[in-house]
């Protein structure tokens, strides 16, 4: 590509020095327009477009889409009428419907995106509109406030701070309401990390249900989407049923062919895909977490043997599945709002939840009471899992309590805990838990705040 640019570029260097054809080497006089500027304010997550008239009645856009920050958009319009041949007379800005410009959402409030780390998945936990939780695995938790900027129909820029002022941009690209491909660019440690990534409803379960239930992959295909990653290149495979796959490649073209799905096991499972010269493209796949997993693939020809110029490559894929319901609609609740938790175990306490997103938890020892306050968010994981972040303002380090509840039916059940500081995991419990007298215990009130954390 560069010996293009250089060759190209030769004859007019001559022409340059040498004064051979002057023609070539005189450069075009400088453009200089009237012109009008515009700008007004946007919102995040909103689309907008400047709309022009010629007669006050039809209007047409005249410049955008625009996608919204919450910063000023602005530009300019030339007002020469030989620069576009048709000067508006008016102006106006008009918002758009965001759906209509491509699968990126709004935002990511209640969410969590899998970044597909080479079938290890990474976890970017967006607990509201500002604040998050990175895990990149069981013994690493950090927290991040953020800001989301819309780029494009199928683009989102996270900017990530994390407690101690360093910072991280994610970009996603979204191939489909649920998944896509990531950049993520760590500027402390300078790493850059490309992949496939899925997006989930909430938080997902940290570990597996009590009736040991493993993670599988689903028993069909039809009505879902996969991602697959091969050294950062992404594919969507858009089943359209039971039969039909729809590809898209990285650069965008599609194509439309039969399938066949066959799940060996709850966790391995080969997809065929017939090819438009007869040949099969062949995956072996393997479930290797609820989210990610890794794939052989090889192709062969008409005959079933190995396709001329092939060879046998791997990659990642990832399946964006979805929570499942419980068999009991209350239990996990879907809030904590006024409630209480008593847990026994490892260590005895009663968790105390305000509707504000604050609470404390009350331990005794020693005869005495510590009362520590907290602020929380707490996410409902599906089949019965429930899970709660809880953080401690005013802390110097980076401290999260992650708790994961297993409800049962009568909303009691067993809960595990993981303290991170710093990034690290420190330590945790588990034990048993149930609301109020349920768990053996009242909840307490009238306490006096005695201790921060």
């Amino acid at each position: 590509m560069q010996f293009d640019r250089v060759r190209h570029a030769f004859p007019r260097l001559l022409c340059a020095l040498a004064l051979l054809c002057p023609a070539l080497a005189a450069e075009p006089p400088p453009l200089i327009r009237k012109a009008m500027e515009f700008s007004f304010p946007s919102e995040p997550g909103k689309v907008y477009e400047v709309q022009g008239t010629v007669d006050g009645a039809t209007w047409q856009r005249a410049a955008g889409p625009f996608f919204g920050n919450g910063a000023a958009i602005g530009g300019f319009f030339p007002t020469d009428p030989e620069a576009d041949g048709s000067p508006f007379r008016d102006y106006r800005v008009k918002e758009l419907d965001p759906a209509a410009f491509g699968p990126a959402p709004a935002a990511l409030a209640n969410t969590t995106i899998v970044l597909n780390d080479a079938g290890r998945p990474r976890e970017v936990i967006f607990l509201d509109e500002a604040r998050g939780l990175l895990k990149t695995d069981a013994d690493h938790l950090r927290t991040f406030a953020y800001t989301l900027r819309r780029v494009s129909g199928r683009g989102l820029t996270a900017a990530l701070t994390y407690f101690d002022d360093t910072q991280a941009t994610l970009e996603l690209d979204f191939a489909g309401p649920l998944v896509g491909g990531y950049r993520f660019a760590d500027a402390a440690s300078g790493d850059l990390d490309r992949g496939a990534f899925s997006l989930h409803a909430g938080r997902l379960r940290s570990r597996e249900p009590t009736s040991g239930r493993p993670n599988e992959l689903p028993t069909g295909l039809a009505g879902k989407d996969l991602i697959f990653n091969q050294a950062g290149a992404v594919t969507l495979l858009r089943f359209n049923s039971d039969f039909e796959v729809k590809l898209t490649f990285p650069d965008g073209t599609e194509l439309v062919r039969p399938y066949s799905y066959d799940p060996d096991t709850e966790v391995t499972a080969d997809l065929n895909i017939i090819m438009p010269d007869g040949g099969t493209t062949h995956f072996a796949m393997e479930l290797l977490s609820e989210t990610t997993g890794g794939f052989s693939m090889n192709a062969t020809d008409s005959t079933g043997a190995p396709a001329p110029g092939t060879s046998p490559t791997a990659g990642d894929f990832s399946n964006p599945k979805q929570p499942d319901a419980s068999a009991n609609p209350d239990c996990p609740p879907k809030d904590l709002d006024g409630e209480s938790l008593f847990l026994s175990g490892s260590e005895s306490m009663t968790l105390n939840f305000n509707p504000d997103g604050t609470g404390t938890a009350v331990r005794e020892a020693n005869g005495s009471v510590e009362v520590t306050p907290f602020t929380y968010d707490y996410e409902r994981t599906g089949n019965g899992g429930a899970a709660v972040a809880v953080t401690f303002p005013g802390a110097t380090n980076d401290t999260v309590e992650d708790y994961d509840f297993d409800y049962g039916d009568n909303c009691t059940g067993t809960y595990r805990r993981s303290d991170y500081n710093g990034g690290e995991l420190t330590g945790g419990g588990q034990g048993n838990f149930g609301p109020g007298s349920a768990a053996g215990r009242p909840s307490p009130a009238g306490l006096v705040m005695g201790m921060a954390w």
